[in-house]
């Protein structure tokens, strides 16, 4: 009797839970692609975020002043192009990063209680190691990366409405100052550049790009950071002509990563990815490309 008892009790909980979950979903299924509240966040600014931004409080103001178009969906961030092509807007998703406040006061016994704590710990170990390498990536790769503005803290100063429109063609007018962001020049993205030369038989201009790719890698690593997500044919690019690492949601700095060793792992594994690429479009630059990667292994 005492084990159906308990029974019935375990089961009347998880369905207490389950009508509370619902009646906070609105009885509706979560939204595909971006939304509002998808970047939103409930997070207290910390000292550990502050960025000392070298763009003015005025030059950003004129550059968000204008209307953002939503671009794409990437690991971490959601994109917005801005309306003279020249800047994208990245949101970070924080549904990684986030935790549902009514979650921390709903009642639990003690197992559940503990899932619950271990889920929260998780989404802030997520937070710290995503805003770590943005924060890495403004501080030491401002070159690299070519971002002009990073807001990692809800802040006071900015009094600037955002005007974004959405995927499906909705505007929206939010809260510069409530939201974290960053701002970052516009790259053509992955091997856009390298193909359009290809096409004009512009062979040395296009290995000579390609090279420019694993010296970004280079210089990054002689700096000590290392990327854990590193695709040359999405988190790569070129702003007017210059190669560019576009997403930097997974640095991580590493003291082993300025050692001569680890600095040639780096480019072998990078070259890896472009010799693929090259052997599927473009074979006949393969050695010219190989070559050019030894003179580099070689000055390491």
């Amino acid at each position: 009797m005492k084990y159906q008892y308990l029974k019935f009790r375990s089961m009347l909980l998880v369905l207490s839970i389950c009508l509370v979950s619902i009646s906070f979903t609105g009885f509706t299924k979560r939204p595909k692609g971006f939304t509002v509240k998808k970047i939103q966040s409930f997070h207290k600014p910390s000292e550990k975020w502050d960025v000392s931004n070298e763009i003015s409080t005025d030059s950003i103001k004129k550059i968000l002043e204008q209307p953002f178009t939503y671009l794409g969906s990437g690991n971490h961030c959601y994109a917005f192009l801005s309306d003279d092509s020249k800047y994208v807007l990245k949101f970070f998703k924080q549904k990684h990063m986030s935790k549902r406040i009514w979650q921390n006061y709903l009642p639990l016994p003690e197992k559940i209680n503990v899932f619950r704590a271990s889920r929260i710990e998780k989404h802030q170990k997520e937070r710290e190691k995503a805003f770590s390498s943005y924060k890495l990536a403004y501080e030491y790769l401002k070159d690299e990366t070519e971002i002009v503005y990073m807001h990692l803290n809800k802040t006071t100063h900015l009094k600037k409405p955002l005007h974004i429109i959405d995927q499906h063609g909705t505007t929206h007018h939010l809260n510069a100052d409530n939201l974290e962001f960053l701002l970052q020049k516009k790259a053509d993205v992955g091997y856009t550049l390298i193909s359009k030369l290809m096409k004009q038989s512009k062979l040395e201009e296009a290995t000579d790009k390609l090279i420019s790719f694993l010296e970004v890698v280079v210089r990054r690593a002689k700096k000590g950071i290392f990327d854990r997500d590193i695709q040359f044919y999405k988190n790569f690019g070129f702003i007017n002509g210059k190669a560019v690492e576009i997403d930097v949601g997974e640095f991580k700095y590493c003291t082993e990563c300025k050692t001569t060793s680890m600095q040639k792992n780096e480019v072998l594994a990078a070259s890896e990815q472009i010799k693929e690429w090259l052997h599927c479009n473009y074979p006949t630059l393969e050695p010219k490309f190989q070559e050019k990667v030894d003179e580099i292994l070689n000055c390491i």
